[in-house]
């Protein structure tokens, strides 16, 4: 059989592949080619507090996930060493993307790509989320909503977050970061403590609420 014909017989098997699973599993895209798209250019890194921007500490191998209106996971992947992901979503639809990694509590953020009827063109919107390692006793509940909204605006032609969904959502946020920070130090006083005097660190059986971990990264079916 010649190698031509092979090729052939290659190509014929991808183009009879649903276009909509090639995409899904692509490296950075869920759009077909030749339609316009909303590019999420994403940075993910280690919340330690207030910090410049040149300390902060990006994390690696991340697990960010899009899901769709119905509640379906479509595309999954993970940071590079820079911390840094990218995700092309197709304009006229809702997602919401979650961040996570082992041992850390999840955020999530919601993105609106509708735009107007003529609009041709291609968008891109820059971030940083920063997630934090889970500690005992920290009630994320505030987390189970998107901390942040992004939408198009009219006046400006371009995307950018939702100013009164920040406003309203920044008071519980910052009551949970002051609890944590404050968990924080309480947990790295006692480990230090223990590694003075030798003991080992009793388990929390209060029934506190704990804090919501990681999902495992796995990609979707």
């Amino acid at each position: 059989m010649s190698k031509s014909f092979i090729k052939l017989i290659c190509l014929l098997v991808i183009a009879a592949m649903p276009v909509c699973n090639l995409l899904a599993w692509g490296n950075d895209t869920l759009v077909p080619l030749g339609q316009n798209y909303l590019e999420m250019r994403g940075r993910i890194i280690k919340s330690v507090g207030r910090q410049r921007d040149q300390s902060k500490i990006p994390l690696d191998s991340a697990v960010v996930s899009v899901v769709n209106e119905g509640g379906k996971t479509i595309w999954t992947g993970n940071t590079d060493a820079k911390g840094r992901l990218n995700i092309r979503l197709p304009l006229g639809s809702k997602f919401t993307i979650s961040f996570c990694k082992k041992g850390f509590v999840k955020k999530i953020i919601s993105i609106d790509t509708h735009v107007p009827v003529d609009t041709k063109k291609n968008f891109d919107f820059t971030y940083d989320i920063d997630i934090f390692e889970k500690v005992e006793g920290l009630d994320v509940k505030v987390l189970d909503s998107p901390v942040a909204k992004i939408d198009y605006k009219t006046y400006d032609k371009t995307f950018s977050y939702d100013a009164a969904y920040t406003n309203k959502v920044n008071a519980g946020l910052q009551k949970m970061y002051h609890e944590y920070y404050a968990l924080k130090n309480k947990e790295e006083q006692i480990s230090v403590s223990d590694s003075i005097t030798g003991k080992s660190p009793e388990p929390d059986f209060s029934g506190t609420k704990k804090s919501v971990p990681c999902g495992n990264g796995k990609k979707p079916r």
